[in-house]
């Protein structure tokens, strides 16, 4: 969740995101390939993407909702559970970026 936004962005405050598909990015072409050293990136979108995120590792988030001194809520969910229910949902992780 986008919980707290610094102005003109703090429009988006109480906003739900989700991480979408992750993908392997080369670190040297920025391009969707290996056989360059690479690493796991996934952009944020409006709807889930189901997946056992444990099997990922470690996984880069990227969106233009991703701005310096800004507070973000991380939660997860089991996709088979309701996500209109606020009780399925993990305690949230919260994430302050730097400036």
């Amino acid at each position: 969740m986008l919980t707290d936004l610094p102005a003109p962005f703090d429009a988006l405050d109480d906003q739900t995101m989700w991480v979408g598909r992750p993908r392997e990015i080369s670190e040297n072409a920025g391009k969707i390939a290996p056989p360059y050293p690479s690493f796991m990136s996934a952009n944020l979108q409006c709807t889930p993407y189901c997946l056992d995120w444990a099997d990922v590792g470690l996984l880069h988030v990227t969106a233009d909702e991703i701005i310096p001194s800004a507070v973000y809520n991380v939660q997860t969910i089991d996709c088979a559970c309701n996500f209109d229910s606020e009780v399925n949902y993990s305690a949230p992780l919260t994430i302050t970026t730097s400036k």
